[in-house]
């Protein structure tokens, strides 16, 4: 049965139809890079979602303390590096800026010699949110500590605050005891799922690398952004430490049927959660659980 098209982005919506009428169903994956990353129509593109008059409410949102105490935590990863000249901040996803505004007030109340060495280089997909984030920073006196993400490695910290929740994932399922993937078909009135052969060897070495079986019947998520990300920050990281928050298991409990029948996947709009990503396509949030024994 098709999935109601209430309340979506009708462009987006007309988008992702014609890719599949063009090329076929599509993974889900894809369906949530456009739903979420389109650059024109995209979820993230077109409007700030974080924050009280928003979907969803990250920790930043929720209290200043959560940038306090990541300030005091900066403060003696910089020590620790001995106390470096120039100590580089790399946030992703940050939005229009809530985390940094609250760190960097608590590196002031804390009178730390860190803001004398640190840059801030922001990765954020979202034109609106990394305008609004340099305006207020800007506001605030920090402008100069902003730089563009470059190739030149850097010695300080990675920063990612509920950035891998939200990055594409593959849906998959066993049925008879072999592993389908579900994809994305269009039903004529809305989009539909379709399960079919796994679109890459990669979804079934995944599973088996981490020690996974899943039951059967289980639906579940794959994330695989979360290698080549690694690989990334890696690769920019000369000197330093990686300090990601995020909802997520190992995944013994991240797999676990009895836990997660159906998977992880969620959606957010107006703070409410829901469990239909076919519904307000481009209008509301959606993430899945993060695999920590991966991401190790």
């Amino acid at each position: 049965m098709a999935a109601a098209r209430q309340d979506a982005n009708p462009r987006l919506v007309e988008l992702i139809r014609s890719e599949i009428e063009r090329h076929g169903r599509i993974t889900f994956a894809r369906f949530m890079e456009l739903a979420l990353y389109h650059p024109e129509h995209g979820y993230y593109h077109t409007a700030l979602r974080a924050g009280r008059g928003g979907d969803f409410l990250t920790a930043p949102e929720t209290h200043p303390i959560f940038g306090w105490t990541l300030a005091r935590q900066l403060s003696e990863l910089w020590h620790l590096l001995g106390r470096p000249a120039s100590f580089t901040l790399r946030e992703y996803g940050p939005g229009a800026g809530t985390l940094i505004l609250s760190l960097l007030e608590g590196l002031l109340r804390d009178r730390s010699a860190l803001l004398g060495a640190l840059r801030y280089q922001p990765v954020e997909h979202s034109p609106v949110a990394l305008g609004e984030l340099s305006r207020r920073l800007a506001a605030a006196g920090f402008q100069h500590l902003l730089e563009e993400p470059g190739a030149t490695p850097i010695t300080g910290a990675v920063l990612a605050n509920e950035f891998l929740d939200a990055l594409p994932v593959h849906r998959v399922t066993c049925r008879n005891g072999e592993l389908l993937e579900l994809y994305v078909g269009w039903g004529g009135e809305g989009f539909v799922e379709i399960p079919g052969p796994p679109s890459t060897p990669a979804l079934a070495a995944y599973l088996e690398e981490s020690g996974v079986r899943l039951a059967e019947g289980q639906v579940t998520e794959i994330n695989l952004e979360i290698e080549p990300w690694v690989a990334e920050i890696a690769h920019a990281l000369e000197r330093g430490y990686i300090l990601v928050f995020d909802y997520g298991y190992p995944a013994a409990e991240r797999y676990d049927p009895d836990r997660f029948p159906r998977g992880t996947l969620k959606t957010y709009r107006g703070h409410a959660a829901g469990d239909d990503p076919f519904r307000a396509v481009g209008e509301q949030d959606i993430t899945a659980h993060v695999d920590f024994t991966a991401l190790e």
